[in-house]
């Protein structure tokens, strides 16, 4: 295909997403004006719609879908202090990545089977499976009921549908450099509301009409920006500089390392302290994985960007990171710890009922705390602040607060082998991807998703990172394009 031709595919499908936006702001008007029965239609109606989207340029479907659910808990929160009145849109904005999740990989299937197009085998695949099978036989042997199965079978798979969903599509150049132009623009934005809210926290609160004030975190200022809260700003802006740090790798342009330098001064003034530890670990673990000649160019400038944040803030991320170890791990009250005794209970259940657990949705994820399980009063975890009956005692809940227990308390050890499996699969995927692929945007891809996967493992071990939206939604579709991108330019490498 010429530049003619494709430049005129393009312009075939700007109708397309013309009219997706105008029959959205029109369905929105709708339900805003119209009655709470008016959400049964409205589902429907968006469903079409966003099936005739998906069916015409599923790349920029799947994109705007990550963007919306950025921003989707920021529109709740508005909508609770009645700043925006969502209306019937409000249980449908909570739950739409499920809904459009599920119907893209239906959608993505149907139109492979109806045309007869290959279906791609992952390396995940096998270990998937395993997880699956011991989730069900888990809640099977403990009597789970249905509902709260499948729900459970659902905030666990969902991320692993993400991933699917872009392995199987073919992602050029052109659809990279797309990718990384709406995103960095939207961090652009980002980064400029949370200068303002630094600079004018008082004149940016009372414009957005937000029901919190600027809080301080071991002597630094805590932004979050347009989004919702602090750690989802921190985790964010450490997604963009890991992609950064990436492009400084192979292009070595100084601009990214400023960049990169500039999104981690961001992330630390989140001081979303998962997020900087986590930042910090993976630019640090990449040096083992990348070629020599790249690390005796890289190491010495990155370190003197990093050194020159260190020198200025390096005492307050010192003790953020203290106080975050005091709380976690080095506590003096260890048994009401809520994250401690977590992973305590979480090993117990694991080796009690070996190699299976107590079920899905009934150990240490969000399903737990919606139907409150019997397993936390079993094991005496109802007594523990933060991990009680949150809807009954009006309390903060931090039984959503690990990842790691999660899994091993509702799918025992072999459920966690099996993840660990498939984590192992995608890191070793991406380190060969390195290697092996020398074209600058596939590469830089497949190393962004390594480090933005190093950094999620940081973050896993106090955060439900591989479930809560929409960090998994991110997390995902970054390693679902490093697998199709090492699909398609590993055999094209070995056919040349």
């Amino acid at each position: 295909m010429n530049h003619f031709e494709m430049r005129q595919v393009s312009l075939r499908k700007i109708p397309y997403i013309f009219y997706f936006h105008l029959l959205l702001m029109m369905g929105i008007v709708f339900s805003l004006f119209g009655s709470s029965a008016s959400i049964y239609p409205l589902c429907a109606y968006l469903l079409i719609l966003y099936s005739v989207f998906f069916l015409s340029s599923p790349h920029f479907a799947l994109l705007s879908l990550g963007i919306f659910m950025l921003f989707a808990p920021t529109l709740l929160n508005m909508s609770i202090m009645r700043v925006i009145p969502l209306g019937s849109l409000y249980s449908l904005i909570s739950s739409v990545d499920e809904l459009l999740i599920a119907w893209s990989a239906t959608l993505s299937i149907g139109t492979r089977i109806i045309k007869r197009e290959q279906i791609y085998r992952t390396p995940i695949d096998l270990p998937i499976l395993g997880l699956i099978g011991a989730g069900l036989v888990s809640s099977l042997l403990h009597h789970v009921p249905m509902k709260i199965m499948t729900f459970g079978t659902v905030l666990m798979l969902k991320g692993f549908v993400v991933f699917y969903l872009f392995s199987q599509l073919d992602h050029t150049e052109r659809h990279l450099q797309r990718y990384l132009r709406v995103i960095f623009v939207l961090a652009i934005v980002l980064y400029v509301f949370a200068i303002i809210e630094l600079l004018f926290p008082s004149q940016f609160y009372a414009s957005i009409r937000r029901d919190i004030w600027l809080r301080y975190r071991a002597g630094l200022p805590v932004v979050q920006s347009l989004l919702s809260n602090y750690a989802l700003f921190g985790w964010f802006t450490s997604f963009i500089g890991l992609f950064a740090v990436a492009f400084y790798y192979f292009s070595k342009n100084k601009k990214y390392l400023w960049i990169a330098g500039a999104f981690l001064l961001a992330t630390i003034f989140s001081m979303s302290r998962k997020s900087i530890v986590g930042m910090l670990l993976a630019v640090i673990l990449s040096f083992l994985f990348l070629p020599q000649e790249i690390k005796k160019k890289t190491v010495f400038s990155l370190a003197g960007v990093m050194g020159l944040l260190g020198l200025f803030l390096g005492a307050n991320i010192i003790i953020a990171i203290n106080t975050l170890l005091q709380e976690s791990i080095f506590t003096p009250f260890p048994t009401t710890s809520a994250r401690l005794v977590l992973y305590v209970v979480g090993l117990k259940i694991a080796l009690v009922h070996f190699p299976f657990g107590v079920g899905l949705g009934r150990y240490g994820g969000w399903i737990s705390v919606l139907y409150y399980s019997p397993v936390y009063r079993e094991y005496g975890l109802n007594m523990i602040y933060g991990l009680g009956d949150v809807w009954k005692q009006g309390q903060w809940t931090f039984i959503a607060d690990t990842f790691w227990p999660h899994i091993m308390g509702e799918t025992g050890f072999l459920g966690l082998a099996c993840y660990v499996l498939i984590i192992f699969r995608l890191f070793s995927l991406c380190r060969s991807g390195i290697s092996e692929i020398y074209s600058l945007y596939p590469r830089v891809f497949i190393l962004a998703a390594m480090l933005i996967l190093i950094e999620a493992l940081s973050e896993s071990t106090a955060m439900i990172v591989f479930e809560n939206p929409p960090l998994y939604y991110f997390i995902f579709a970054s390693l679902g394009i490093a697998t199709s991108l090492y699909r398609k330019y590993h055999h094209l490498q070995l056919e040349m």
